[in-house]
């Protein structure tokens, strides 16, 4: 029996344009988990493409927002309202600018950070919710501007560190998942997640405050 339903959102842009660029890692997580997951194909709900995966006794929904980013939260509050899904159980995925490539910070609530993907998910369902970072870094050429960098093509070295990311969340994906349900005990703290190559690091709660704490670690993979 279902008893609790976790989204887990991807940001990017919609299109073929779109399909490679940095501003679009939120996507190609997605696409990477769903085929680790080997999930049915996708299907098209709530201006969004969208596949669920159960898990013994919860369903997560995994989704990708086809209202371009700035749009995005007015897709995942569709979601958000039909499946009355809470705060603590919803994962959004997006790339990070002030992330040196291939770390990773996962953390509760806080500021957008200038994201305007994220600026519209706190627009339209609150910021209450689980952030995962991607770091993309700056470019290295200071007179690229920054709407052009991001919506550039993701270099083959990028394309490397991105898939160690991918990796270490896809194995460890259902363990947070269920840490950081809240029909379990409170978290407020997730430290010291990390592997190698320092894919993962700097996990934190932002709101946390003379709570309880638990450290949780990923298992890092090894290279075939």
């Amino acid at each position: 029996m279902i008893t609790t339903i976790f989204l887990v959102v991807g940001l990017g842009n919609p299109g073929s344009a779109y399909e490679n660029t940095n501003h679009n890692v939120g996507f190609l997580c997605i696409d990477f988990l769903v085929k680790s997951f080997e999930l049915s194909p996708f299907k098209k709900k709530f201006d969004s493409l969208y596949t669920e995966k159960s898990f013994d006794n919860f369903k997560v929904v995994f989704t990708k927002p086809q209202t371009f980013m700035n749009l995005s939260g007015e897709a995942i509050q569709q979601f958000v309202h039909f499946y009355k899904v809470n705060p603590m159980n919803i994962v959004v995925i997006h790339d990070d600018l002030d992330l040196l490539p291939g770390k990773v910070k996962i953390k509760f609530s806080g500021s957008s950070g200038g994201h305007n993907g994220i600026k519209s998910v706190d627009k339209c369902i609150g910021s209450e919710y689980w952030r995962i970072r991607v770091g993309i870094g700056r470019p290295e050429d200071k007179q690229i501007l920054i709407t052009d960098y991001v919506l550039s093509q993701i270099t083959s070295k990028l394309k490397k560190q991105l898939l160690d990311v991918f990796n270490v969340i896809s194995s460890n994906l259902k363990e947070f998942l269920l840490e950081a349900s809240p029909k379990l005990k409170s978290i407020s703290k997730i430290s010291q997640l990390t592997s190698k190559n320092s894919v993962i690091s700097d996990v934190s709660n932002s709101k946390a405050e003379n709570t309880h704490s638990k450290s949780l670690s990923f298992t890092p993979l090894s290279k075939k």
